[in-house]
């Protein structure tokens, strides 16, 4: 729930989102092993997003703005567990 773009772990291709004027974008981008990279063109480029990723590179020749909020996110809900097998 609230992943926009998932990439899962041991990928190592990169993720790469290109927003136009207008774009507007909610939800968590996600690729722990993967750069990812974030670029605006001509015009701003809206995120309310959080990206996880190995790097993370934001560019272009546009605005990119990056605006954080929790319920329109990916949160992960499960506590950690140990366990111990024999």
């Amino acid at each position: 729930q609230n992943l926009l773009l998932y990439a899962r772990r041991g990928n190592t291709e990169t993720m790469r989102t290109n927003g136009g004027a207008g774009s507007d974008m909610t939800g968590t981008f996600m690729a722990l092993s993967a750069p990812i990279e974030v670029t605006g063109n001509s015009g701003t480029f809206a995120l309310h997003s959080q990206i996880i990723g190995n790097t993370v590179d934001v560019g272009g020749n546009g605005t990119v703005t990056i605006d954080y909020s929790g319920d329109e996110n990916f949160a992960n809900n499960i506590p950690p567990q140990i366990k111990l097998v024999e």
